[in-house]
């Protein structure tokens, strides 16, 4: 059941607001990549009955994001930056158990 909000986040991939907020995030060829990302998300929460590869789908795909579109150590407003912070934290869960 977990796999749920992959499958749903990897079918926003493929909506033009996703694509536009990761170019405004920095994001190198976002019509390329965002649509890469919803595949290996979708693959990733699809492929149940397979968990060894689906699984290693999902860390493709969260090591990702994580990297290039919570980078909290680059954003000025301190808002947005603890926002950015907290969406790092929810893809790595060892580091928001000890926190």
């Amino acid at each position: 059941m977990s796999s749920v909000i992959f499958i749903m986040s990897g079918f926003l991939h493929f909506f033009s607001q996703e694509i536009a907020y990761a170019a405004q995030a920095g994001v190198p060829t976002p019509r390329l990549l965002v649509p890469a990302s919803g595949i290996l998300a979708l693959a990733g929460g699809l492929i149940g009955y397979r968990a060894k590869i689906g699984a290693w789908l999902l860390v493709l795909f969260l090591v990702w994001v994580t990297l290039v579109m919570h980078n909290f150590w680059a954003v000025k407003d301190p808002m947005m930056a603890q926002i950015q912070m907290a969406m790092l934290l929810k893809n790595v869960p060892c580091l928001e158990e000890r926190y």
